[in-house]
């Protein structure tokens, strides 16, 4: 695919915010690889860090994330360091790392206040997420 048509594509596909982030770049830098650069930098939400696991108990729930796409992600950054880290191994205390950080990061005060009397700490994490 010629240059200026993959750009083309890739601005045909977008609206809004993003549509003008690209459109905005200067004529010399209207590439696919630019645009697609542009819109990972501004919309990705993936972070790299040199400590995976730091990334697992900074973790909270963020602004609109409902209580179990929390849990699912904060499932995944875990497992991303198991894999990372450990050869796929689970943690020993994997069950009790991840009920623990998700009471911790989470915001939700209705989820919080139904779980907290269930005493979390006791509960596996698949328990708490039911």
């Amino acid at each position: 695919m010629p240059a200026n048509l993959g750009f083309a594509t890739v601005v045909r596909h977008l609206s809004g915010e993003a549509r003008r982030l690209v459109l905005n770049l200067p004529p010399n830098e209207q590439t696919t690889g630019r645009a697609l650069e542009e819109l990972r930098a501004e919309y990705s939400d993936m972070q790299t860090s040199l400590d995976p696991l730091a990334d697992f108990y900074e973790r909270f729930q963020r602004p609109g994330e409902s209580a179990c796409s929390y849990a699912i992600a904060l499932e995944a950054t875990l497992r991303s360091v198991e894999e990372a880290q450990y050869e796929g191994q689970p943690f020993i205390d994997r069950d009790c790392k991840l009920t623990r950080q998700f009471m911790r990061g989470l915001s939700d005060e209705e989820v919080y206040h139904r779980l907290a009397p269930m005493k979390p700490r006791l509960l596996s994490f698949r328990e708490l997420q039911a």
